[in-house]
């Protein structure tokens, strides 16, 4: 229903648009459900098996005046034809995928450029109202260009670290070092070590890469207001 949700709601000026009410108890939930999935840091869309859009998120919206994914017409399409063609061709096949339960042979995500593209099939059919061709498949666009880093905030309330250990614990994540780190934020290279100590018992964690694995993992996934 939250995916039926969304496809009733308001997008781009390019995009059919489509009365939410009717779709749940009240047409305030479609919009509801539309704002929530703005919130999210990565891009969504809804397309049909010919790859035509009938929902994007805000992220969604602006990763389409890229050159990276763009729209012709209301179709999704990639900067080049051979992109175009092979993405048209993954999704197809998932919208296949939506009816069928034997093991998929299709690939769960792509690259389009620098964006990575993943895929999942929507079983629930669209409205009778709507004129879509084959199952809904919602399209999840990361772009690893964009993702924010942790935030030393964000590090003390989960883990619950200190504003020195935090900093340090965010050092750490962008790849540097003990020795490195404590330079850049610094400290000695001992307060350093006695950090990522107190880190790792904090965390439940015992090596760095287990450490920074833990906390990328962990990262928000909801945007920045």
């Amino acid at each position: 229903m939250i995916a039926l949700a969304a496809l009733r709601t308001r997008t781009m000026s390019a995009i059919p648009e489509h009365d939410p009410d009717g779709i749940s108890p009240s047409g305030s939930i479609a919009r509801a459900v539309a704002e929530a999935l703005n919130w999210l840091e990565h891009a969504m869309l809804l397309v049909d098996a010919s790859g035509r859009v009938y929902f994007a998120s805000a992220k969604a919206r602006q990763l389409l005046q890229s050159r990276q994914l763009c729209m012709q017409g209301s179709q999704l399409r990639a900067k080049t034809l051979g992109e175009t063609v092979d993405l048209h061709r993954l999704i197809a096949g998932w919208a296949r995928m939506g009816q069928l339960t034997e093991a998929r042979d299709y690939t769960t995500c792509c690259r389009v450029g620098e964006l990575l593209l993943q895929f999942a099939p929507l079983a629930t059919p669209p409205p009778d109202s709507i004129a879509v061709h084959g199952c809904l498949v919602a399209v999840f666009v990361i772009d690893p260009s964009a993702a924010a880093d942790p935030s030393p905030e964000q590090l003390r309330v989960q883990f619950g670290l200190t504003a020195a250990e935090a900093a340090f614990a965010c050092a750490i994540v962008r790849g540097e070092g003990v020795k490195e780190c404590a330079r850049t934020i610094g400290i000695s290279e001992p307060t350093a070590r006695t950090h990522l100590h107190r880190i790792f018992e904090k965390t439940g964690t015992k090596r760095q890469a287990q450490l920074v694995r833990l906390i990328l993992a962990s990262r928000p996934i909801i945007r920045q207001p």
